[in-house]
């Protein structure tokens, strides 16, 4: 069982409970690990979103990324599988994505970090030989490195949680016992990490994604790939029970609480899905790892404060009902954040940056960054009448 995004509470009420529990609050002191925690250039949105890809199929990168960049990062993701135990470099997955607690005070922003190199590695690497265009295997290696970061701040949450119900510092604590002990990474926590990612990746299609992410995870380090056990509903709530109480066992038991008694749904405070989009994620813009200019990736998570055109308008009146209904609906939706049902792409031949939405079976619409904090709608008609063939 776990909570939905209207059961949860705002992160900023989190912290603020937090702030009343004795040193479960710690300073930022470096990354163990050495990645950027404040990159130089970063786009922050919401837990879901488009990826656009302005790179030509027949584009390749230049010789040098090969060595420079993808081989250095198979030997942070794969090549640890017996990881010293005082390692100072990510592992597994964690190299390519990575998450910052909310626990965590005057170190910079909080949530996801997700460089856009780890896109292309993905493409070029998890991804290689499998036939799909370049956009949609950016798009599932996003979906990829979202899901199991998405993961790790579930347990940021429900750690949280008992933590306020306690008032006792688990996570810092745990977290200081890793430190004295050099361990490196939770590996049940990374177990369950993958697994969800694996979970969330069953839906894929082709199914050859799936496939090629799984035989990926199976050669990452320990932990990290024992996820191909734990997919399945009761092995994947077995383990996400053991790394809740991993966190908070020790100040459970010292406060007489059996949290190993079936009373105790431990899991029971891990937000689902639709609650993980709490988490911020922010996009590392290090295109030049990949000898790419800036343009040549967007993520574009909401599109909010829509202003309609009049030709916009004049357009929309002459439609039939069900299709201003759906268009109503989806901007619901995507103000929330883009779904893919939106099919969101960047529209080429025309003039400035302007995207276009499905909506319904037949019915685009064409938008433009208004170049405040909105959008305008500036046209909208069948897939013919906008130009899609």
């Amino acid at each position: 069982m776990t909570i939905d995004e209207h059961q949860m509470k705002p992160i900023q009420e989190v912290v603020q409970a937090l702030g009343d529990v004795s040193r479960a609050l710690v300073p930022y002191e470096g990354d163990p690990w050495q990645r950027p925690i404040i990159p130089v250039t970063v786009t922050e949105g919401a837990g879901s979103g488009e990826v656009l890809v302005d790179m030509s199929e027949e584009w390749d990168y230049p010789d040098w990324v090969e060595r420079e960049t993808w081989d250095a990062l198979d030997r942070d993701v794969f090549e640890h599988s017996d990881l010293p135990a005082a390692s100072s470099r990510a592992a597994g997955i964690d190299a390519l994505a990575w998450y910052v607690s909310f626990h965590y005070t005057g170190g910079g922003p909080w949530g996801i970090f997700i460089p856009v190199s780890s896109l292309g590695y993905c493409e070029n690497r998890i991804f290689r030989g499998l036939r799909a265009t370049r956009a949609g295997k950016w798009h599932l290696a996003y979906d990829a490195l979202l899901a199991h970061e998405q993961m790790h701040f579930a347990v940021d949450y429900a750690s949280a949680q008992w933590e306020v119900l306690l008032h006792a510092p688990s996570w810092a604590g745990l977290h200081e016992r890793m430190r004295v002990d050099s361990v490196p990474y939770l590996q049940v926590e990374e177990q369950l990490a993958n697994a969800f990612m694996l979970q969330c990746s069953s839906s894929w299609k082709p199914k050859s994604f799936d496939r090629a992410l799984r035989e990926s995870v199976a050669k990452e380090p320990p932990g990290y790939r024992d996820a191909l056990s734990v997919t399945d509903r009761d092995s994947f709530e077995h383990v996400a029970a053991e790394v809740v109480k991993i966190y908070i066992g020790l100040h459970a038991v010292e406060r007489g609480l059996n949290v190993t008694a079936s009373v105790y749904d431990l899991a029971a405070l891990l937000p689902a899905r639709t609650g993980m989009t709490q988490c911020p994620v922010h996009i590392i813009h290090d295109e030049d790892r990949m000898g790419l200019p800036r343009s040549a990736v967007q993520l574009i998570t909401r599109i909010c404060n829509i202003r309609e055109s009049e030709r916009f308008h004049r357009r929309y009146q002459s439609l039939d009902r069900t299709v201003q209904r759906s268009w109503s609906a989806m901007k619901e939706r995507l103000s929330a954040g883009v779904p893919r049902s939106a099919r969101l792409e960047k529209m080429k031949g025309l003039p400035g940056d302007v995207f276009s939405v499905r909506i319904g079976d037949n019915f685009r619409v064409h938008l433009q960054p208004d170049g405040r904090e909105g959008w305008e709608a500036m046209d909208i008609g069948s897939h013919k009448e906008m130009g899609h063939g």
